[in-house]
């Protein structure tokens, strides 16, 4: 629910990138440390904090510097 996100307003997700071209530290779709999402999801081998994945587009648990892209690669190569 709302209640378990730092902000879902929309209008942060056209919230200009910052320099270095990472998202903004805006709390959009952030979970709260609160939430009952965190650690609830299943280990699809991709890095996590805790004792499980959280459900969400954001890992929580550090800051967001820790936060880094995950290459993915296809049998297309794309």
């Amino acid at each position: 629910s709302a209640g378990d996100f730092v902000s879902m307003d929309a209008e942060l997700a056209r919230a200009p990138r910052n320099a270095d071209y990472s998202l903004p530290d805006n709390g959009f779709m952030r979970l709260k440390t609160s939430s009952k999402l965190i650690d609830k999801g299943t280990d699809a081998g991709l890095p996590f904090a805790g004792g499980a994945p959280d459900l969400g587009a954001f890992e929580a648990g550090g800051p967001l510097s820790a936060h880094r892209a995950i290459r993915c690669s296809t049998s297309a190569g794309w």
